[in-house]
């Protein structure tokens, strides 16, 4: 029987007076690539927004690892073990590529990578990276900081097919791992070629 990593149970959320999100289910087990298809962003950053931190619901229950998280009752404003990757980065420019990978998360992991490699690669400075090497960095330390769920989105609208392929080869080699990833994008031919 395959792990439940995160459930959504009818879950609407409202902004002044306005439904952002109406009575949605999500369901996501570990180690699947589920393909969200997104005609527009209306309640994007809302649902993606729950997936991360437990903030406010007007009906319906969140759950990470078959545990109650979050319901219309209340709502802790914890973190979730989600992470989310796009455009726009979350690294700190000012700071090392390790250690924004492994500083930040206070341990290594001796078999991700090797001393060597770690000193040739990861000396530069996380603003000299292209979006390539961020999105892959930004994969890293999710991995290496715990989270099991990672939210990819909109990488096509700037990455290269190549750089995208290298992405998803990544992305199939930590779902074998049991990290889960929902990929979010408004092209329809990228989602099935990838997702469970």
């Amino acid at each position: 029987m395959r792990e439940e990593l995160f459930r959504m149970e009818r879950v609407s959320c409202l902004e002044n007076g306005a439904a952002l999100l109406n009575n949605v289910n999500l369901h996501i087990f570990s180690g699947e690539i589920m393909g969200l298809l997104c005609i527009n962003d209306v309640g994007l950053e809302a649902l993606i927004g729950l997936m991360c931190v437990n903030t406010p619901l007007h009906f319906g229950r969140v759950y990470f690892f078959e545990r109650l998280v979050n319901d219309y009752k209340h709502s802790g404003l914890d973190e979730n073990p989600a992470a989310v990757i796009e455009r726009r980065s979350r690294l700190v420019d000012s700071l090392t590529v390790s250690d924004n990978v492994f500083v930040l998360r206070g341990s290594f992991h001796e078999h991700i990578i090797s001393r060597r490699e770690m000193d040739r690669r990861f000396e530069a400075y996380a603003d000299q990276l292209s979006a390539y090497e961020r999105c892959v960095v930004e994969m890293l330390r999710a991995v290496n900081t715990g989270k099991r769920l990672i939210i990819l989105r909109d990488l096509s609208s700037f990455l290269g097919d190549r750089e995208l392929a290298e992405i998803q080869r990544l992305m199939a080699r930590y779902a074998g791992r049991g990290v889960s990833f929902l990929y979010v994008c408004s092209h329809e031919k990228e989602l099935s070629a990838l997702c469970d």
